[in-house]
């Protein structure tokens, strides 16, 4: 990303892809149904001619309110970056409205109802920088307060939830892509030669100086995929 924001020809857009909520034992298929979609998405002509490159990362929340209606669903969504041109956001032959992405986004799904679709354009209003805004639009795909269900949530203790969606989870993530590039993205992922977010030899930490006294030291890493970096977790 910081290549990219370098190119003063091109901007940025966020787009946030959504499907129904659904049950533990739904979960795989339905982020087959996301997964599918969007990859049939980017074959569309219309993508093909409007969108310049691409970042997608996958998104789990899991609804542990014991008193909303769809308590202990799983909700899976994608967080997307696209690439456009400047000329995007005047040229009406390549500009694509919130309701044109909602009525593409159905059409790819192949469902009976109207999915959320959210799109909003980069903007850097807090002068973070944009790469900066951009990297922390994709930071975990679960959070932990998603599958740790803490027992004073509720008056009443879960016993099993936790494990249940640890299970979950991992059956349903198992052997899957989380994030993916395409386009002029995926073109200088390659020229900067890039370690593979997800298999790559990534980690960063900041203690490369040990005491000598110490006969071992214990630190937490959590993968952090807006920075495509390991960091450590200050207790």
């Amino acid at each position: 990303m910081d290549e990219a924001v370098k190119n003063e020809d091109l901007e940025f857009i966020f787009l946030t892809l959504t499907i129904s909520n659904c049950t533990g034992d739904k979960l795989k298929d339905s982020i087959d149904l996301l997964m599918n979609g969007f990859n049939r998405m980017t074959r569309r002509k219309r993508f093909k001619d409007s969108i310049k490159g691409f970042f997608r990362a996958l998104e789990i929340t899991h609804n542990i309110n014991i008193n909303s209606n769809s308590f202990d669903t799983y909700h899976p969504h994608l967080h997307c970056i696209l690439v456009v041109n400047k000329s995007y956001f005047t040229d009406k032959r390549y500009y694509i409205s919130q309701r044109e992405w909602t009525s593409l986004w159905k059409d790819v799904l192949k469902v009976d109802y109207t999915p959320i679709v959210d799109v909003t354009k980069v903007k850097d209003t807090n002068n973070k920088g944009i790469e900066k805004i951009i990297a922390e639009t994709a930071k975990y795909t679960v959070k932990s307060d998603d599958y740790i269900v803490r027992e004073d949530i509720t008056n009443e203790i879960i016993e099993t939830m936790t494990d249940d969606a640890v299970f979950i989870l991992d059956k349903s993530l198992a052997h899957r892509r989380l994030t993916a590039f395409g386009g002029i993205l995926k073109e200088y992922h390659k020229k900067l030669n890039l370690d593979d977010m997800e298999n790559g030899n990534l980690v960063n930490t900041d203690n490369e100086e040990l005491r000598e006294d110490l006969e071992y030291i214990i630190e937490r890493y959590s993968w952090n995929i807006g920075y495509n970096q390991y960091f450590r977790i200050k207790e």
